[in-house]
């Protein structure tokens, strides 16, 4: 029996629909995925880091708002400790001492596990928001009109790609029963995070926006009309996802 090489594993790791392809062009697609396996999350704390951008957070005078801790059923306790143990190993977050706390919020996901989140309302409230634009529905389904082939690339916890501003970390405090702890890098729940990584995107992809990629905060979709082209256009947001960290 032979053995299964890294492109045959990304292969059937990856959702790829090859019905419609030729056994040349699968050939293709595995050597494509063999030379760029670099940049595929080989685990789910598998994730990059860019030094293109740093988020900040730019707030009113007004005094700091801190919050207590919100109640968590004991059963989750387990739970909320490991992943807080993650995040702490992975340099996400850090303990803090910062005078601003945010409560955490215990979202189930549909197989059962929780989503660990911050109720940062009280923090937005006190930033001043960036009208960086998302893009119009209208606009993208024009530039897919005659597109045949797509691709679709989620950003392993792309938000935590990005680094937070050292002097604003302290913001993103939050607290919880095993203590206080704050973010090294961006968290969901800040009300300018889609706008900081759609700068990111743009920056880094824009010359190909609309032409062969879109771009969605940390969801990109690569669109064809033909295989060859295709495999191109995907090398090219490849390359920039090394470059970018």
């Amino acid at each position: 029996m032979g053995t299964v090489d890294g492109s045959d594993q990304l292969l059937a790791d990856v959702d790829v629909n090859t019905t419609d392809l030729t056994a040349h062009q699968k050939q293709q697609l595995k050597h494509f995925l063999h030379s760029h396996q670099q940049v595929f999350s080989q685990h789910e704390s598998d994730y990059g880091c860019t030094d293109t951008i740093m988020h900040t957070i730019p707030t009113s005078n007004e005094p700091p708002s801190r919050e207590r801790y919100r109640m968590i059923p004991p059963k989750l306790y387990k739970e909320v400790k490991e992943q807080l143990q993650v995040m702490l190993d992975k340099g996400v977050i850090t303990e803090s001492f910062s005078p601003w706390a945010a409560p955490i919020v215990l979202v189930k996901k549909k197989d059962g596990t929780i989503r660990f989140c911050v109720d940062y309302r009280k923090l937005n409230d006190k930033t001043r928001k960036d009208a960086f634009p998302l893009p119009r529905i209208e606009e993208s389904l024009n530039a897919l009109s005659k597109a045949k082939l797509f691709s679709t690339l989620d950003l392993a916890s792309g938000f935590w790609q990005v680094m937070m501003s050292p002097e604003d970390r302290s913001k993103t405090a939050f607290t919880t029963p095993m203590g206080l702890y704050e973010f090294n890098r961006m968290p969901f729940g800040l009300c300018n995070a889609p706008a900081t990584f759609q700068r990111l995107m743009q920056g880094c992809l824009g010359d190909l926006n609309y032409e062969s990629v879109l771009l969605y905060i940390d969801d990109i979709i690569v669109f064809s009309e033909d295989f060859d082209t295709h495999l191109n256009r995907l090398g090219k947001v490849l390359a920039v996802s090394i470059s970018m960290g």
